[in-house]
């Protein structure tokens, strides 16, 4: 699959860390159905290489099935353990012979307890 696809690396702060910034996107020519991420960054920290962030895009369309979907997650170390603490979600699915879901929420994580 990663003929259909163009990777880059830059870097970037992202919640006051230096990051390293994959990206991941679909080419222009194989946007049209060939491929369901069409897009995805991911937040390396410089130093510990914790996944500091990460936003997709999937989203494909057929007969059978059609949805678009954005999600957005930012993570941080609490008590040692690499843990969410957003996830936004915006999603877009339609079913043949179901009512059209739109769904847009955001989860906001506090309050964690480390166990182990």
């Amino acid at each position: 699959m990663a003929a259909l696809y163009d990777f880059k690396i830059t870097s970037d702060v992202r919640n006051s860390h230096a990051c390293w910034v994959f990206s991941a996107s679909a080419k222009p020519e194989f946007r049209d159905g060939r491929t369901v991420i069409k897009t995805m960054d991911t937040w390396f920290d410089h130093v510990t290489n914790n996944v500091n962030a990460r936003t997709y895009r999937i989203a494909h369309s057929s007969v059978i099935l059609d949805f678009d979907i954005r999600i957005r997650v930012e993570n941080a170390i609490i008590d040692g353990a690499l843990v969410p603490t957003l996830v936004d979600y915006d999603g877009d699915w339609d079913i043949p012979m179901k009512k059209r879901e739109l769904v847009r929420f955001v989860l906001k994580y506090s309050g964690w307890r480390v166990i182990g």
